[in-house]
Protein backbone atom coordinates (compact mmCIF):
# COMPACT_ATOMS: atom_id res chain seq x y z
CA UNK A 1 0.00 0.00 0.00
CA UNK A 2 1.06 3.56 -0.56
CA UNK A 3 -0.25 5.72 2.30
CA UNK A 4 1.78 8.87 2.90
CA UNK A 5 1.96 8.35 6.68
CA UNK A 6 0.32 6.17 9.29
CA UNK A 7 -3.00 7.55 10.49
CA UNK A 8 -3.51 9.74 7.42
CA UNK A 9 -7.03 10.06 5.95
CA UNK A 10 -7.88 10.64 2.30
CA UNK A 11 -10.97 12.82 2.03
CA UNK A 12 -12.84 12.74 -1.28
CA UNK A 13 -15.17 15.66 -2.02
CA UNK A 14 -17.40 14.80 -5.04
CA UNK A 15 -19.27 17.21 -7.29
CA UNK A 16 -22.74 15.71 -6.91
CA UNK A 17 -24.92 18.80 -7.33
CA UNK A 18 -27.84 19.82 -9.46
CA UNK A 19 -26.91 22.35 -12.11
CA UNK A 20 -29.49 24.97 -11.17
CA UNK A 21 -29.48 24.85 -7.35
CA UNK A 22 -26.26 25.53 -5.48
CA UNK A 23 -26.23 22.98 -2.66
CA UNK A 24 -28.90 20.52 -3.80
CA UNK A 25 -27.99 17.11 -5.16
CA UNK A 26 -28.91 16.04 -8.65
CA UNK A 27 -32.30 14.43 -8.91
CA UNK A 28 -32.72 11.25 -6.88
CA UNK A 29 -35.64 10.18 -9.08
CA UNK A 30 -33.83 7.47 -11.03
CA UNK A 31 -36.14 7.50 -14.07
CA UNK A 32 -35.86 11.30 -14.41
CA UNK A 33 -32.08 11.35 -14.23
CA UNK A 34 -31.49 12.94 -17.62
CA UNK A 35 -29.92 15.92 -15.87
CA UNK A 36 -27.06 14.12 -14.19
CA UNK A 37 -23.47 15.33 -14.23
CA UNK A 38 -23.00 13.51 -17.53
CA UNK A 39 -24.26 10.08 -16.79
CA UNK A 40 -24.21 8.02 -13.65
CA UNK A 41 -20.43 8.03 -13.24
CA UNK A 42 -17.71 10.50 -12.43
CA UNK A 43 -14.08 10.57 -11.35
CA UNK A 44 -14.80 10.56 -7.60
CA UNK A 45 -16.66 7.25 -7.76
CA UNK A 46 -13.76 5.33 -9.21
CA UNK A 47 -11.07 7.17 -7.24
CA UNK A 48 -12.89 6.15 -4.05
CA UNK A 49 -13.19 2.56 -5.30
CA UNK A 50 -9.49 2.37 -6.15
CA UNK A 51 -8.25 3.83 -2.86
CA UNK A 52 -10.64 1.62 -0.89
CA UNK A 53 -9.59 -1.51 -2.79
CA UNK A 54 -5.93 -0.67 -2.19
CA UNK A 55 -6.56 -0.55 1.54
CA UNK A 56 -6.15 3.20 1.96
CA UNK A 57 -8.13 5.04 4.69
CA UNK A 58 -10.92 6.79 2.77
CA UNK A 59 -13.69 9.16 3.80
CA UNK A 60 -16.30 10.69 1.49
CA UNK A 61 -17.25 14.26 2.41
CA UNK A 62 -20.32 15.62 0.64
CA UNK A 63 -21.41 19.23 1.03
CA UNK A 64 -24.76 19.08 -0.78
CA UNK A 65 -28.19 17.94 0.35
CA UNK A 66 -28.23 14.23 -0.55
CA UNK A 67 -31.12 12.41 1.16
CA UNK A 68 -30.64 9.39 -1.13
CA UNK A 69 -26.85 9.13 -0.98
CA UNK A 70 -26.96 5.66 0.58
CA UNK A 71 -28.77 4.25 -2.45
CA UNK A 72 -26.27 5.97 -4.75
CA UNK A 73 -23.21 4.65 -2.88
CA UNK A 74 -24.72 1.15 -2.73
CA UNK A 75 -25.31 1.15 -6.49
CA UNK A 76 -21.63 1.96 -7.05
CA UNK A 77 -20.32 -0.53 -4.47
CA UNK A 78 -18.82 2.12 -2.17
CA UNK A 79 -21.43 2.14 0.61
CA UNK A 80 -18.89 0.55 2.96
CA UNK A 81 -16.58 3.58 2.65
CA UNK A 82 -16.80 6.03 5.53
CA UNK A 83 -19.03 8.93 4.57
CA UNK A 84 -19.90 12.28 6.14
CA UNK A 85 -22.49 14.72 4.84
CA UNK A 86 -22.63 18.32 6.06
CA UNK A 87 -26.43 18.37 5.89
CA UNK A 88 -26.50 15.43 8.30
CA UNK A 89 -24.70 17.65 10.80
CA UNK A 90 -26.94 20.62 10.03
CA UNK A 91 -30.09 18.53 10.52
CA UNK A 92 -28.83 16.75 13.63
CA UNK A 93 -28.71 13.25 12.13
CA UNK A 94 -26.40 11.03 14.21
CA UNK A 95 -23.68 8.90 12.60
CA UNK A 96 -25.31 5.75 13.96
CA UNK A 97 -28.78 6.62 12.69
CA UNK A 98 -30.89 3.44 12.58
CA UNK A 99 -32.29 2.55 9.16
CA UNK A 100 -36.08 2.32 9.26
CA UNK A 101 -38.67 1.07 6.82
CA UNK A 102 -41.20 3.71 5.73
CA UNK A 103 -44.46 2.48 4.20
CA UNK A 104 -46.46 5.13 2.33
CA UNK A 105 -49.67 3.32 3.30
CA UNK A 106 -49.01 4.20 6.95
CA UNK A 107 -49.70 7.87 6.23
CA UNK A 108 -53.06 9.40 7.07
CA UNK A 109 -54.53 9.49 3.55
CA UNK A 110 -58.08 10.80 3.02
CA UNK A 111 -60.57 7.94 3.02
CA UNK A 112 -61.69 8.58 -0.57
CA UNK A 113 -58.17 8.18 -2.05
CA UNK A 114 -57.52 5.61 -4.75
CA UNK A 115 -54.02 4.45 -5.71
CA UNK A 116 -53.01 3.84 -9.33
CA UNK A 117 -49.73 2.00 -9.90
CA UNK A 118 -47.38 2.25 -12.88
CA UNK A 119 -43.70 1.51 -13.52
CA UNK A 120 -42.44 4.77 -12.06
CA UNK A 121 -45.06 6.44 -9.85
CA UNK A 122 -47.96 5.63 -7.60
CA UNK A 123 -50.65 8.15 -8.49
CA UNK A 124 -53.12 9.08 -5.77
CA UNK A 125 -56.57 10.34 -6.86
CA UNK A 126 -59.54 11.82 -5.04
CA UNK A 127 -62.33 11.23 -7.45
CA UNK A 128 -61.05 12.29 -10.90
CA UNK A 129 -58.55 14.78 -9.52
CA UNK A 130 -54.86 13.97 -9.03
CA UNK A 131 -54.04 14.44 -5.35
CA UNK A 132 -50.43 13.18 -5.01
CA UNK A 133 -47.55 11.39 -6.72
CA UNK A 134 -45.60 8.84 -4.70
CA UNK A 135 -42.12 8.10 -6.02
CA UNK A 136 -40.00 5.13 -5.08
CA UNK A 137 -36.26 4.59 -5.41
CA UNK A 138 -34.70 1.96 -7.61
CA UNK A 139 -34.46 -0.33 -4.55
CA UNK A 140 -38.13 0.20 -3.68
CA UNK A 141 -37.67 2.71 -0.84
CA UNK A 142 -39.91 5.75 -0.51
CA UNK A 143 -38.14 8.91 -1.70
CA UNK A 144 -40.84 11.51 -2.46
CA UNK A 145 -44.50 12.36 -2.05
CA UNK A 146 -45.59 15.28 -4.20
CA UNK A 147 -48.98 16.87 -3.42
CA UNK A 148 -51.02 18.53 -6.18
CA UNK A 149 -53.96 20.93 -6.17
CA UNK A 150 -55.75 22.06 -9.35
CA UNK A 151 -52.83 20.92 -11.48
CA UNK A 152 -50.11 22.65 -9.42
CA UNK A 153 -47.81 20.97 -6.95
CA UNK A 154 -47.92 22.78 -3.62
CA UNK A 155 -45.81 20.58 -1.37
CA UNK A 156 -43.18 17.86 -1.78
CA UNK A 157 -41.98 15.64 1.06
CA UNK A 158 -38.46 14.22 0.68
CA UNK A 159 -37.49 11.05 2.55
CA UNK A 160 -34.00 10.11 3.67
CA UNK A 161 -32.69 6.72 2.52
CA UNK A 162 -32.49 5.72 6.19
CA UNK A 163 -36.26 5.96 6.51
CA UNK A 164 -37.52 9.31 7.83
CA UNK A 165 -38.98 12.55 6.51
CA UNK A 166 -35.98 14.75 5.69
CA UNK A 167 -37.40 17.96 4.22
CA UNK A 168 -40.63 19.56 3.03
CA UNK A 169 -40.55 21.76 -0.06
CA UNK A 170 -43.37 24.33 -0.27
CA UNK A 171 -44.55 26.08 -3.43
CA UNK A 172 -46.67 29.16 -4.09
CA UNK A 173 -50.06 29.08 -5.84
CA UNK A 174 -48.37 28.80 -9.26
CA UNK A 175 -46.03 25.98 -8.33
CA UNK A 176 -42.90 28.11 -7.76
CA UNK A 177 -40.42 27.57 -4.93
CA UNK A 178 -41.48 29.26 -1.70
CA UNK A 179 -39.44 27.64 1.10
CA UNK A 180 -37.91 24.38 2.25
CA UNK A 181 -38.05 23.10 5.82
CA UNK A 182 -35.40 20.62 6.99
CA UNK A 183 -36.15 18.18 9.81
CA UNK A 184 -34.27 15.86 12.14
CA UNK A 185 -35.05 12.11 12.35
CA UNK A 186 -37.61 12.76 15.13
CA UNK A 187 -39.64 14.97 12.78
CA UNK A 188 -38.69 18.24 14.51
CA UNK A 189 -38.14 21.34 12.35
CA UNK A 190 -34.48 22.44 12.37
CA UNK A 191 -34.17 25.23 9.80
CA UNK A 192 -35.98 26.78 6.84
CA UNK A 193 -34.36 27.83 3.57
CA UNK A 194 -36.37 30.82 2.33
CA UNK A 195 -37.15 32.07 -1.16
CA UNK A 196 -34.31 34.63 -1.02
CA UNK A 197 -31.86 31.84 0.04
CA UNK A 198 -31.73 33.13 3.63
CA UNK A 199 -31.99 30.57 6.42
CA UNK A 200 -34.13 30.75 9.55
CA UNK A 201 -33.22 28.49 12.49
CA UNK A 202 -36.21 27.18 14.45
CA UNK A 203 -36.18 27.93 18.22
CA UNK A 204 -35.66 24.31 19.35
CA UNK A 205 -32.43 24.07 17.27
CA UNK A 206 -30.87 27.48 17.93
CA UNK A 207 -28.49 26.08 20.55
CA UNK A 208 -26.56 24.24 17.80
CA UNK A 209 -25.98 27.33 15.65
CA UNK A 210 -24.14 30.59 16.19
CA UNK A 211 -26.93 32.66 14.62
CA UNK A 212 -30.70 32.45 14.39
CA UNK A 213 -30.69 33.72 10.81
CA UNK A 214 -28.19 33.41 7.96
CA UNK A 215 -28.10 35.48 4.78
CA UNK A 216 -27.60 32.34 2.69
CA UNK A 217 -27.42 28.59 3.03
CA UNK A 218 -23.76 28.86 1.98
CA UNK A 219 -23.02 30.95 5.08
CA UNK A 220 -24.57 28.28 7.30
CA UNK A 221 -22.68 25.46 5.55
CA UNK A 222 -19.44 27.43 5.94
CA UNK A 223 -19.95 27.69 9.71
CA UNK A 224 -20.53 23.96 10.11
CA UNK A 225 -17.71 23.04 7.72
CA UNK A 226 -15.26 25.06 9.83
CA UNK A 227 -16.52 23.23 12.90
CA UNK A 228 -16.23 19.85 11.13
CA UNK A 229 -12.64 20.53 10.05
CA UNK A 230 -11.64 21.73 13.54
CA UNK A 231 -13.02 18.56 15.15
CA UNK A 232 -11.89 15.98 12.59
CA UNK A 233 -8.80 16.93 10.58
CA UNK A 234 -5.27 15.79 11.36
CA UNK A 235 -2.20 17.63 9.99
CA UNK A 236 -1.35 14.89 7.45
CA UNK A 237 -4.85 14.41 6.06
CA UNK A 238 -5.27 14.98 2.32
CA UNK A 239 -8.17 16.08 0.12
CA UNK A 240 -9.00 14.99 -3.43
CA UNK A 241 -11.63 17.43 -4.63
CA UNK A 242 -13.76 16.98 -7.76
CA UNK A 243 -13.59 20.26 -9.66
CA UNK A 244 -16.77 22.30 -9.26
CA UNK A 245 -17.50 26.02 -9.09
CA UNK A 246 -19.84 25.18 -6.19
CA UNK A 247 -17.01 24.36 -3.82
CA UNK A 248 -13.48 24.73 -5.35
CA UNK A 249 -12.42 28.08 -3.97
CA UNK A 250 -14.74 27.73 -0.96
CA UNK A 251 -12.85 24.58 0.14
CA UNK A 252 -9.33 25.50 -0.88
CA UNK A 253 -9.49 28.72 1.15
CA UNK A 254 -10.36 26.66 4.23
CA UNK A 255 -7.75 23.96 3.55
CA UNK A 256 -4.62 26.11 3.28
CA UNK A 257 -1.76 24.12 4.77
CA UNK A 258 -3.30 20.75 3.90
CA UNK A 259 -2.41 18.55 0.91
CA UNK A 260 -5.06 19.06 -1.77
CA UNK A 261 -5.63 17.74 -5.27
CA UNK A 262 -8.34 19.07 -7.57
CA UNK A 263 -9.63 16.65 -10.21
CA UNK A 264 -10.95 17.75 -13.62
CA UNK A 265 -13.13 15.21 -15.41
CA UNK A 266 -14.98 15.23 -18.71
CA UNK A 267 -17.04 18.29 -19.60
CA UNK A 268 -17.82 19.29 -16.01
CA UNK A 269 -15.69 22.46 -16.12
CA UNK A 270 -16.09 25.55 -18.29
CA UNK A 271 -12.50 26.35 -19.21
CA UNK A 272 -13.54 29.68 -20.74
CA UNK A 273 -13.80 30.96 -17.17
CA UNK A 274 -10.38 32.42 -16.19
CA UNK A 275 -11.17 31.83 -12.49
CA UNK A 276 -10.77 28.08 -13.15
CA UNK A 277 -7.02 28.45 -13.56
CA UNK A 278 -6.60 30.83 -10.62
CA UNK A 279 -8.41 28.30 -8.43
CA UNK A 280 -6.33 25.41 -9.80
CA UNK A 281 -3.15 27.24 -8.70
CA UNK A 282 -4.40 27.12 -5.09
CA UNK A 283 -4.27 23.29 -4.96
CA UNK A 284 -1.17 21.20 -4.22
CA UNK A 285 -1.81 19.19 -7.39
CA UNK A 286 -4.15 19.23 -10.38
CA UNK A 287 -5.41 15.92 -11.80
CA UNK A 288 -6.43 16.03 -15.46
CA UNK A 289 -8.12 13.20 -17.31
CA UNK A 290 -6.83 14.21 -20.77
CA UNK A 291 -3.89 15.84 -22.49
CA UNK A 292 -6.38 18.52 -23.61
CA UNK A 293 -6.86 19.60 -19.99
CA UNK A 294 -3.16 19.24 -19.17
CA UNK A 295 -2.24 21.58 -22.03
CA UNK A 296 -4.90 24.13 -21.06
CA UNK A 297 -3.63 24.19 -17.50
CA UNK A 298 -0.01 24.66 -18.49
CA UNK A 299 -0.89 27.33 -21.05
CA UNK A 300 -2.60 29.25 -18.24
CA UNK A 301 0.26 29.04 -15.77
CA UNK A 302 -0.72 25.94 -13.76
CA UNK A 303 2.51 23.96 -13.35
CA UNK A 304 1.57 21.28 -10.82
CA UNK A 305 -0.59 19.14 -13.12
CA UNK A 306 -0.59 15.42 -13.87
CA UNK A 307 -2.67 13.27 -16.18
CA UNK A 308 -4.51 10.25 -14.78
CA UNK A 309 -7.51 8.40 -16.22
CA UNK A 310 -10.72 8.49 -14.16
CA UNK A 311 -10.81 4.69 -13.75
CA UNK A 312 -8.53 1.69 -13.70
CA UNK A 313 -8.47 -1.10 -16.26
CA UNK A 314 -9.73 -3.91 -14.06
CA UNK A 315 -12.25 -5.23 -16.58
CA UNK A 316 -12.56 -8.39 -18.63
CA UNK A 317 -11.88 -8.54 -22.36
CA UNK A 318 -14.71 -7.96 -24.81
CA UNK A 319 -16.49 -10.82 -26.53
CA UNK A 320 -16.96 -9.47 -30.05
CA UNK A 321 -14.89 -12.29 -31.55
CA UNK A 322 -17.71 -14.64 -30.52
CA UNK A 323 -20.34 -12.53 -32.30
CA UNK A 324 -21.64 -13.20 -35.78
CA UNK A 325 -22.13 -9.49 -36.49
CA UNK A 326 -19.36 -6.88 -36.58
CA UNK A 327 -20.86 -4.30 -34.23
CA UNK A 328 -19.61 -0.73 -34.51
CA UNK A 329 -20.37 1.81 -31.77
CA UNK A 330 -20.51 5.37 -33.10
CA UNK A 331 -20.57 8.01 -30.35
CA UNK A 332 -23.06 10.64 -31.50
CA UNK A 333 -23.10 12.91 -28.46
CA UNK A 334 -22.02 16.51 -29.08
CA UNK A 335 -21.19 16.02 -32.76
CA UNK A 336 -22.33 18.71 -35.24
CA UNK A 337 -24.88 17.48 -37.76
CA UNK A 338 -22.42 18.01 -40.60
CA UNK A 339 -19.90 15.63 -39.02
CA UNK A 340 -22.61 12.98 -38.62
CA UNK A 341 -23.82 13.57 -42.18
CA UNK A 342 -20.33 13.09 -43.64
CA UNK A 343 -19.75 10.06 -41.42
CA UNK A 344 -22.98 8.41 -42.55
CA UNK A 345 -21.81 8.41 -46.15
CA UNK A 346 -18.66 6.55 -45.13
CA UNK A 347 -20.55 4.20 -42.80
CA UNK A 348 -23.11 3.21 -45.45
CA UNK A 349 -20.35 2.60 -48.00
CA UNK A 350 -18.88 0.01 -45.63
CA UNK A 351 -22.24 -1.49 -44.62
CA UNK A 352 -23.20 -1.96 -48.26
CA UNK A 353 -19.91 -3.85 -48.85
CA UNK A 354 -20.21 -6.05 -45.75
CA UNK A 355 -23.59 -7.30 -44.60
CA UNK A 356 -22.19 -8.35 -41.22
CA UNK A 357 -21.45 -4.76 -40.15
CA UNK A 358 -24.02 -3.45 -37.67
CA UNK A 359 -24.07 0.27 -36.80
CA UNK A 360 -24.93 1.31 -33.26
CA UNK A 361 -25.27 5.03 -32.53
CA UNK A 362 -24.71 5.72 -28.84
CA UNK A 363 -25.32 8.68 -26.55
CA UNK A 364 -25.73 9.36 -22.85
CA UNK A 365 -29.06 9.67 -21.05
CA UNK A 366 -30.40 13.21 -21.18
CA UNK A 367 -29.07 13.89 -24.68
CA UNK A 368 -31.62 12.05 -26.81
CA UNK A 369 -30.78 12.60 -30.48
CA UNK A 370 -32.89 9.82 -31.95
CA UNK A 371 -35.04 12.22 -33.99
CA UNK A 372 -32.06 14.12 -35.42
CA UNK A 373 -30.18 10.95 -36.28
CA UNK A 374 -33.26 9.36 -37.85
CA UNK A 375 -33.61 12.38 -40.13
CA UNK A 376 -29.94 12.25 -41.12
CA UNK A 377 -30.08 8.48 -41.75
CA UNK A 378 -33.17 8.86 -43.93
CA UNK A 379 -31.53 11.75 -45.81
CA UNK A 380 -28.51 9.57 -46.59
CA UNK A 381 -30.67 6.62 -47.64
CA UNK A 382 -32.65 8.89 -49.99
CA UNK A 383 -29.42 9.78 -51.85
CA UNK A 384 -28.37 6.22 -52.67
CA UNK A 385 -29.59 2.93 -54.02
CA UNK A 386 -29.00 0.22 -51.41
CA UNK A 387 -28.84 -3.56 -51.58
CA UNK A 388 -30.41 -3.80 -48.13
CA UNK A 389 -33.48 -2.51 -46.34
CA UNK A 390 -32.38 -0.48 -43.29
CA UNK A 391 -34.42 0.16 -40.14
CA UNK A 392 -33.25 2.79 -37.65
CA UNK A 393 -34.58 1.73 -34.23
CA UNK A 394 -33.98 2.25 -30.57
CA UNK A 395 -32.06 -0.70 -29.14
CA UNK A 396 -35.13 -2.02 -27.30
CA UNK A 397 -37.45 -1.71 -30.32
CA UNK A 398 -38.43 -4.70 -32.42
CA UNK A 399 -38.39 -4.76 -36.19
CA UNK A 400 -41.77 -4.27 -37.87
CA UNK A 401 -43.66 -7.56 -38.27
CA UNK A 402 -43.13 -7.74 -42.01
CA UNK A 403 -39.37 -7.18 -41.55
CA UNK A 404 -39.24 -9.80 -38.77
CA UNK A 405 -40.77 -12.37 -41.09
CA UNK A 406 -38.26 -11.55 -43.83
CA UNK A 407 -35.40 -11.65 -41.34
CA UNK A 408 -36.00 -15.24 -40.20
CA UNK A 409 -33.29 -16.54 -42.54
CA UNK A 410 -30.35 -14.39 -41.42
CA UNK A 411 -28.05 -15.57 -44.21
CA UNK A 412 -30.46 -14.60 -46.99
CA UNK A 413 -32.24 -11.65 -45.38
CA UNK A 414 -31.80 -8.15 -46.80
CA UNK A 415 -33.07 -6.53 -43.59
CA UNK A 416 -30.50 -4.52 -41.60
CA UNK A 417 -30.87 -2.82 -38.22
CA UNK A 418 -29.24 0.45 -37.21
CA UNK A 419 -29.57 0.87 -33.44
CA UNK A 420 -29.77 3.88 -31.16
CA UNK A 421 -28.35 3.03 -27.74
CA UNK A 422 -28.83 5.17 -24.61
CA UNK A 423 -26.18 4.88 -21.89
CA UNK A 424 -27.38 5.49 -18.31
CA UNK A 425 -24.43 4.40 -16.17
CA UNK A 426 -20.85 3.17 -16.18
CA UNK A 427 -21.95 -0.42 -15.59
CA UNK A 428 -24.40 -0.20 -18.48
CA UNK A 429 -21.70 1.15 -20.81
CA UNK A 430 -19.37 -1.73 -19.89
CA UNK A 431 -22.19 -4.21 -20.60
CA UNK A 432 -23.03 -2.52 -23.93
CA UNK A 433 -19.39 -2.71 -25.03
CA UNK A 434 -19.07 -6.48 -24.48
CA UNK A 435 -20.10 -7.45 -28.06
CA UNK A 436 -18.70 -4.32 -29.76
CA UNK A 437 -15.95 -4.85 -32.37
CA UNK A 438 -14.98 -1.20 -32.94
CA UNK A 439 -15.54 2.22 -31.30
CA UNK A 440 -15.77 5.41 -33.36
CA UNK A 441 -15.52 8.72 -31.45
CA UNK A 442 -14.99 11.72 -33.74
CA UNK A 443 -15.49 14.44 -31.12
CA UNK A 444 -12.90 17.14 -30.45
CA UNK A 445 -12.62 15.84 -26.88
CA UNK A 446 -13.12 12.05 -26.95
CA UNK A 447 -14.87 10.54 -23.92
CA UNK A 448 -12.03 9.46 -21.59
CA UNK A 449 -14.12 6.93 -19.67
CA UNK A 450 -15.02 5.26 -22.96
CA UNK A 451 -11.39 5.24 -24.12
CA UNK A 452 -10.11 3.58 -20.93
CA UNK A 453 -12.93 1.02 -20.96
CA UNK A 454 -12.01 0.38 -24.60
CA UNK A 455 -8.42 -0.37 -23.58
CA UNK A 456 -9.58 -2.64 -20.77
CA UNK A 457 -11.92 -4.61 -23.03
CA UNK A 458 -9.50 -4.72 -25.99
CA UNK A 459 -11.67 -2.77 -28.44
CA UNK A 460 -9.81 -0.63 -31.02
CA UNK A 461 -10.95 2.96 -31.43
CA UNK A 462 -11.06 5.48 -34.28
CA UNK A 463 -10.55 9.15 -33.40
CA UNK A 464 -9.96 12.45 -35.19
CA UNK A 465 -7.65 13.88 -32.52
CA UNK A 466 -4.56 12.74 -30.63
CA UNK A 467 -5.14 11.03 -27.31
CA UNK A 468 -2.82 9.63 -24.66
CA UNK A 469 -5.09 6.59 -24.36
CA UNK A 470 -5.24 5.60 -28.05
CA UNK A 471 -1.89 5.05 -29.77
CA UNK A 472 -2.24 5.57 -33.50
CA UNK A 473 -1.80 2.31 -35.41
CA UNK A 474 -1.58 0.30 -32.17
CA UNK A 475 -4.89 0.12 -30.25
CA UNK A 476 -6.69 2.40 -32.68
CA UNK A 477 -6.37 4.83 -35.57
CA UNK A 478 -6.29 8.60 -35.71
CA UNK A 479 -7.72 9.64 -39.06
CA UNK A 480 -6.82 12.90 -40.79
CA UNK A 481 -10.38 13.67 -41.88
CA UNK A 482 -13.82 12.09 -42.00
CA UNK A 483 -13.12 11.11 -45.60
CA UNK A 484 -10.69 8.54 -44.15
CA UNK A 485 -13.33 6.90 -41.94
CA UNK A 486 -14.34 4.16 -44.38
CA UNK A 487 -10.72 3.09 -44.81
CA UNK A 488 -10.23 2.93 -41.04
CA UNK A 489 -13.40 0.85 -40.66
CA UNK A 490 -12.22 -1.61 -43.31
CA UNK A 491 -8.82 -1.83 -41.60
CA UNK A 492 -10.42 -3.37 -38.50
CA UNK A 493 -13.54 -5.04 -39.93
CA UNK A 494 -12.10 -6.85 -42.98
CA UNK A 495 -10.44 -9.84 -41.35
CA UNK A 496 -9.10 -10.37 -37.84
CA UNK A 497 -5.36 -9.70 -38.11
CA UNK A 498 -5.41 -5.93 -37.51
CA UNK A 499 -8.11 -6.26 -34.85
CA UNK A 500 -6.14 -8.98 -33.04
CA UNK A 501 -2.98 -6.85 -33.03
CA UNK A 502 -4.93 -3.97 -31.49
CA UNK A 503 -6.38 -6.28 -28.86
CA UNK A 504 -2.95 -7.62 -27.89
CA UNK A 505 -1.54 -4.10 -27.67
CA UNK A 506 -4.43 -3.18 -25.33
CA UNK A 507 -3.62 -6.20 -23.15
CA UNK A 508 -0.09 -4.84 -22.69
CA UNK A 509 -1.32 -1.25 -22.19
CA UNK A 510 -3.65 -2.31 -19.38
CA UNK A 511 -0.70 -2.51 -16.99
CA UNK A 512 -0.28 1.28 -17.25
CA UNK A 513 -3.67 1.91 -15.67
CA UNK A 514 -4.06 -0.54 -12.79
CA UNK A 515 -5.60 0.68 -9.55
CA UNK A 516 -2.36 0.03 -7.68
CA UNK A 517 -0.33 2.17 -10.09
CA UNK A 518 -2.90 4.99 -10.29
CA UNK A 519 -3.20 5.22 -6.50
CA UNK A 520 0.61 5.27 -6.14
CA UNK A 521 1.00 8.01 -8.76
CA UNK A 522 -1.64 10.17 -7.15
CA UNK A 523 -0.42 9.78 -3.58
CA UNK A 524 3.20 10.35 -4.61
CA UNK A 525 2.31 13.46 -6.60
CA UNK A 526 0.24 15.16 -3.92
CA UNK A 527 2.47 14.04 -1.07
CA UNK A 528 5.55 15.27 -2.86
CA UNK A 529 4.53 18.92 -2.72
Amino acid sequence: MFAWEDGEMYYFVPSWYRRNRTWLSYDQIWFLNGGLIHFDFDDSINQIRMFKDEGEPVKILTLGYLPSIGNFLFRHNILDAESDNIFDYLQGIPNDQVIRNVNYMDFNWPKDCTFVYNSFNILVYRGDELYARIRMGITGNLIQIEFVHEGYKYRTMFFDWRGFLSSILNYDAEGRFESRVFLNPEGEEVFRNNKDDSVTIFPNAQGRFKKSRYDSITEMISEYLDKYFAENLQPDDAFIIAASRRHDQFLLEKLKGYKTAISYYGHRTNFDDPHVFETAKMASMVIADSDYTVNLMRENGVEHVMQLPPLDTNLSMGESDRERLLKVMFMAGGLPEEVIRLSLKQLFDVMEENKLVELNFADYAGFDQFGILNRLVQDELAKRETKYQYYFLRADQSLPKEAEAENEDEEESLVRRINYVTIHSDNELIKILKPIRLIVDLSKRPEIFLQVVGISTGIPQINLVKSDYVDDGKNGLRIGSIDDLAGALRYYLNGLSNWNRAKMYSVNKISSYTAEKLVRELTDAVGGK
